[in-house]
C-alpha cells in the first residue's frame, strides 16, 4: 500500500508540475531551457476594454513570465481548444498573451532591420520607439513594424 501511495502521489506531483508550464508556445522565447513569455505576447491593446478581459480571463500573461495562459484562452493544458484560442485573440490578446497572432503582427520587416530579430527591439518597444511622435509611421514600419504591430 506505502509503494502504491508513492507512485500515485509522486505522478499526481509530476502531472500538476507539467499542468504549470506554457502549453501553447506561440509568442514565446526560449533561454537556457526556460521558455517565457516575449515582448511580442503582451505589445497591443485589447478589442475588449482591460477590465472586462480581466473578468473573462481572471490570470493575464506577463512578459518575462512561464506561468501557463488562463485556461478559458487555451483550453487545458494537455488539449488546447482552438476555438479558444481564436477568440482570445479576437477579443483579449494582450491579455492572454497572443498579441503576436494579431493581424497588426503579420508582417515582415525590412531585411537587415535593426529591429526585426534583433536583440536590441525589445529594448525599442520597451523604451517607446513604436509610440513616439519623433519617428515616422513610415520609418517606424520599415525597420519594426511587426514589432511595433503597425502591418
Amino acid at each position: 500500500k506505502k509503494m502504491h501511495f508513492l507512485l500515485l502521489s509522486s505522478t499526481l506531483i509530476i502531472g500538476v508540475v507539467r499542468s504549470q508550464q506554457i502549453a501553447d508556445l506561440n509568442c514565446t522565447e526560449t533561454a537556457q531551457n526556460v521558455t517565457k513569455y516575449a515582448l511580442s505576447a503582451v505589445n497591443c491593446e485589447n478589442k475588449l476594454s482591460d477590465e472586462e478581459c480581466a473578468v473573462l480571463y481572471p490570470t493575464a500573461v506577463q512578459m518575462n513570465t512561464s506561468n501557463p495562459r488562463d485556461a478559458k484562452c487555451t483550453g487545458n493544458s494537455t488539449a488546447l481548444n482552438s476555438h479558444l484560442i481564436e477568440t482570445a485573440i479576437q477579443l483579449c490578446p494582450k491579455t492572454c498573451g497572443y498579441c503576436c497572432l494579431t493581424p497588426a503582427y503579420a508582417c515582415n520587416d525590412k531585411a537587415g532591420a535593426v529591429c526585426g530579430t534583433d536583440s536590441r527591439c525589445e529594448i525599442w518597444v520597451r523604451k517607446g520607439f513604436c509610440k513616439s511622435d519623433y519617428y515616422s509611421l513610415e520609418y517606424k514600419m520599415q525597420y519594426c513594424g511587426r514589432a511595433c504591430g503597425l502591418c
